[in-house]
């Protein structure tokens, strides 16, 4: 150690260099250590934002006053009682009267009602092509309406194929939130309060199915891809639920180009910072999911990094610096104390 400082000591030339590399390791981890902060606050605050996202979606679908107003029709109107028993002749002006009533105060494309035996009995669409008579047991909205549960399943028709929420409460045989069901009323809307609330953001903002198919989003073009690695027993899965309508029907859908895992991800050529949030729509198959994506470049972090690794660098080549200087100069007072 001796020998090696003493050859430092000897050497300006070779002391400027070590103490050169030493500010450029020093600058250098200084920098990513800003930058790996700066990064950090990014995915805090987008994860925040997610979940506001997710609560935002939750309180215009599950939580909303469409569902609030199926939940109450469903509890206590003694002629959606009737009909779901089947002890009402379908399309009874007076009920499907009511069911347009509440079609129409909430902008919702139609309303039914289906029986324990999973029929429509009666029904409104705002076309003027009611549902009735279509059996939609299979359906996983009437299947969770037999379970007690309120729900809100997002799906592509297979007659119109545009996308579609269909929100479903339980008709109960007696006017108790434990009361037996014996039937689901159903609406359905289009996915405008959904779409509003992603595509108002910039950067990323995806809403994915349990099954990771992108079914909204700000960027249309993504809209249909697919999440993860595809494989013939993922796409024969959903292909047999029929939840996206003829969409994968003639094609493989195209797969996202980027990760959705939460984390640092390169998207379009630069670093995004990406965040996941749940949204429960008590979908028998998982929970959907929002996704939202910052351009980490916006944020400034690299400038921020390379700031303050020029300016750790400079001070610690300045103090090495500074300590060959003394180190040198204690150095000569020793010899010429010899010499002496």
């Amino acid at each position: 150690m001796r020998h090696l400082t003493a050859m430092l000591i000897g050497s300006p030339g070779l002391g400027w260099l070590v103490a050169l590399v030493v500010a450029v390791i020093g600058g250098g981890l200084a920098g990513w250590e800003t930058v790996s902060h700066r990064h950090g606050e990014e995915l805090e605050r987008l994860a925040i934002d997610a979940e506001r996202r997710g609560v935002e979606i939750m309180s215009q679908t599950l939580n909303g006053n469409i569902m609030g107003a199926l939940s109450l029709l469903g509890g206590v109107a003694q002629d959606i009682k009737l009909d779901a028993r089947g002890a009402a002749q379908p399309n009874l002006p007076r009920i499907s009267g009511l069911l347009e009533d509440v079609g129409r105060a909430h902008d919702a494309q139609g309303v039914f009602v289906v029986g324990g035996d999973g029929v429509v009995h009666t029904s409104w669409d705002s076309s003027g092509r009611p549902s009735t008579g279509l059996d939609v047991a299979f359906r996983p909205y009437y299947k969770m309406a037999m379970q007690g549960k309120d729900n809100v399943y997002a799906a592509v028709s297979l007659a119109r194929g545009d996308r579609a929420l269909y929100f479903s409460a339980p008709v109960r045989a007696a006017a108790d939130r434990n009361g037996t069901p014996i039937g689901a009323v159903v609406a359905r809307t289009g996915l405008e309060r959904v779409d509003a609330l992603l595509k108002g953001r910039s950067g990323v903002a995806l809403l994915l199915s349990p099954q990771g198919v992108v079914f909204a989003g700000n960027r249309q073009d993504w809209v249909g891809h697919l999440a993860g690695g595809v494989t013939p027993e993922r796409l024969r899965a959903i292909r047999d639920l029929k939840q996206f309508g003829a969409m994968f029907d003639k094609a493989d859908p195209p797969v996202l180009p980027f990760d959705t895992r939460p984390g640092i991800v390169r998207i379009d050529g630069r670093d995004h910072a990406l965040a996941v949030a749940r949204v429960q729509w008590n979908d028998p198959y998982g929970d959907w999911s929002v996704v939202l994506g910052s351009d980490l470049s916006a944020t400034g972090a690299a400038r921020e990094g390379l700031r303050t690794g020029l300016a750790a660098g400079g001070a610690l080549l300045l103090i090495v610096g500074l300590l060959f200087k003394l180190a040198r100069g204690h150095q000569a007072q020793k010899r010429a104390a010899r010499r002496i």
